[in-house]
């Protein structure tokens, strides 16, 4: 069906008006500033190599989001139970470690947080983080893999979550289970374009992390992966509405590790 071009000329005021007030975060300024922000209509793809912190920044921009009064649900396939609400607590703890000016020189990490390794006066700033926690989390649902989960599920959650949330994170789009007669490649695509015509059709946001392929990275230039190194079919980017790739760098001294975006 066709629809009226002056009908919705007129419309598209009001529209962009909406655009501009339902943005989404990224949590990172940079990442807003470069690319608008997540609209309500965004297919985000979020792209590293393995341990370089794809669920770290997965867990950044549900936080951001919340703390924006937003609702998120997120799909994880990787994580085992718990453990996004442990790395979401985490980055509380270390916002509100960093914040203080007077807080222990100590670096933390969150292998370090998960395994109790802190010191007393780190413990101290933990109990703060509990206070106002439960509320700055009440809009935070989280599903984990039990049993198979593939394009149906998926299928399945969005349209679940859709009536009741603001923002869908899957982490990540390789670990879904497929059958041993399709092609991976393929059925990635299918994965990719059904989360683009769901966003499209049910007015949510999703976004999904993916594995890189490895390659050989040396010169400045190369140092982030390109959008074509996404594990599967080589032209996945082009289903999304905006493709995000990243690395990590070296430690600078008082500034903590570098990220390439």
């Amino acid at each position: 069906m066709f629809h009226s071009g002056s009908d919705n000329f007129l419309l598209a005021e009001d529209g962009t008006e909406l655009l501009s007030q339902n943005k989404r975060s990224f949590g990172i300024e940079y990442l807003d500033d470069a690319t608008g922000g997540i609209l309500p209509h965004d297919l985000v793809l979020i792209g590293a190599g393995s341990g370089v912190g794809k669920t770290e920044i997965a867990c950044r921009i549900a936080l951001a989001n919340l703390d924006r009064g937003k609702r998120v649900h997120y799909i994880a396939l990787e994580a085992e139970p718990r453990e996004i609400e442990r790395r979401i607590k985490y980055q509380m703890f270390a916002e509100k470690y960093y914040s203080d000016p007077e807080h222990p020189k100590q670096s933390i990490n969150y292998r370090t947080y998960a395994l109790g390794e802190m010191s007393v006066e780190m413990k101290a700033y933990m109990e703060s983080v509990l206070d106002g926690a439960e509320s700055r989390l009440a809009r935070f649902k989280t599903q984990y893999k039990s049993g198979d989960y593939g394009l149906n599920q998926f299928v399945e959650s969005v349209l679940y979550a859709s009536g009741d949330t603001d923002l869908i994170i899957l982490d990540h789009i390789h670990y879904f289970d497929l059958d041993e007669k399709e092609n991976e490649n393929a059925a990635v695509k299918a994965i990719i374009k059904m989360a683009r015509r769901l966003a499209l059709e049910e007015g949510v946001p999703i976004v999904m992390i993916g594995h890189m392929r490895k390659s050989n990275r040396g010169a400045i230039r190369d140092l982030v992966p390109s959008m074509e190194e996404f594990h599967g079919s080589s032209d996945l980017y082009k289903i999304a509405t905006k493709v995000i790739t990243f690395s990590g760098g070296s430690f600078v001294m008082g500034e903590g590790y570098e990220t390439f975006f």
